[in-house]
């Protein structure tokens, strides 16, 4: 009869695999430290996926396999491209895919083409709130396909076929792999599948080796659960050449290169950081995306030093490096915030270039913060995240029906 692995999400089963588990499925959704081996009664083996098979078993069994919420999965997804817009692209490659390879004539007894996505959501919803399941196998319509088939359509990819589960189900749903059967069986060692988990590191290129040590500490502190996922350039290590002039020169010869790694080159909110930013070629490979530090409400009305004398300007744009972005505890000392000082000024953007004259001692205030273990609001610092966070998924106007 065989053993067998499955996926639940808001405890509705799919990707089931007979003596085997779907490496793929792993890799897109878990860390090594979402492995989980614990005793649970037989009473909580999953009845839609079991049945009545457990109802009268006493005792407690080793759970053993992978455990995470849909939110935390979704975003692992997101941040390698995976949205809303990409399942709609990819539903209708899915069609079309069916269609040719004949799937819906010979296999399914229903026109897939005829389905529209917002038809296939709504019934996707619709199973998973009601937690509507059968062991016919029918596939003479939608709603019977997508229960025999666990929630997915013959073409899909399975990135974007976990998505659109995920997204339809709240954030804090369980979302879990079940390796138990197979483990016991022998089929394979659980323990060792967290160690056989295989990702693709996004790199992020910064300015500067200041940057990117705050940037790296701050998704430790902010996003634990994602920080597995990024590298960040060694800028002491090995000595690399630093400022915006030169993550401009390392953005082209990754192009040059044709370098497959995902990598984002994030440049300063400053006028030097936008003047090297529109060097950049507009067409870059879909791996590599240019970013800028994003425009802030606390920039839009702040103290800065010139000719003049002190006044008060929008400095998004002109002055606006990685300290902007470290929260107002951070930037205030006894209720008074840092002037920003104007210096050279750009003939091509028409600005002056801005800076904080204490940026050093700004920095220190920080990793002192971090040293110390303290907690602080950051909501600019969360800003720049969920920009690099949605850096390669896909925008547009896309209509989604």
């Amino acid at each position: 009869m065989g053993s067998f692995s499955f996926l639940t999400i808001a405890d509705y089963p799919t990707f089931d695999n007979k003596n085997e588990y779907y490496r793929e499925v792993v890799n897109h959704l878990f860390l090594p430290e979402d492995f989980v081996c614990e005793k649970r009664p037989f009473s909580s083996k999953n009845k839609l996926y079991w049945g009545d098979a457990y109802n009268d078993e006493k005792g407690k069994f080793f759970f053993k396999g992978f455990r995470q919420t849909a939110g935390i999965c979704k975003r692992r997804l997101e941040i390698f491209g995976t949205n809303l817009l990409s399942v709609k692209l990819d539903w209708d490659n899915a069609k079309v895919k069916a269609s040719e390879n004949n799937w819906y004539s010979a296999e399914y007894d229903f026109n897939i083409k005829r389905v529209s996505f917002t038809a296939y959501r709504k019934e996707l919803a619709n199973i998973l709130t009601n937690k509507i399941i059968t062991y016919e196998q029918e596939r003479d319509n939608l709603h019977n396909s997508l229960i025999a088939d666990g929630l997915v359509i013959c073409g899909q990819s399975i990135p974007e076929s976990l998505y659109s589960i995920l997204s339809l189900v709240p954030d804090e749903a369980i979302v879990e792999y079940d390796l138990t059967d197979i483990s016991a069986a022998g089929w394979i060692k659980a323990e060792k599948v967290k160690d056989d988990i295989r990702f693709e590191k996004i790199i992020i290129l910064t300015e500067g080796r200041s940057d990117s040590e705050i940037l790296k500490s701050t998704l430790k502190l902010l996003y634990p659960e994602l920080f597995p996922y990024y590298h960040f350039l060694d800028f002491g290590g090995f000595k690399v050449e630093g400022g915006a002039s030169a993550l401009v020169r390392t953005v082209k010869a990754f192009a040059a290169a044709n370098v497959n790694h995902p990598i984002i080159a994030l440049f300063d909110n400053d006028t030097a950081g936008i003047s090297e930013m529109c060097k950049i070629p507009k067409k870059l490979p879909n791996n590599i995306k240019a970013l800028k530090l994003p425009d802030i409400e606390i920039a839009k009305n702040f103290a800065t030093l010139g000719p003049t004398g002190i006044a008060k300007v929008d400095v998004n744009g002109m002055a606006c490096g990685i300290e902007m972005y470290l929260g107002v505890e951070v930037l205030s000392k006894n209720g008074q915030f840092p002037l920003i000082r104007w210096s050279s000024f750009d003939n091509g953007l028409q600005k002056y270039q801005g800076y904080f004259e204490n940026k050093d001692e700004l920095q220190s205030r920080f990793w002192q913060f971090v040293k110390d273990g303290k907690e602080w609001p950051m909501p600019e610092m969360k800003l720049i995240w969920e920009s690099i966070f949605n850096a390669f998924c896909s925008v547009g106007n896309k209509d989604l029906t």
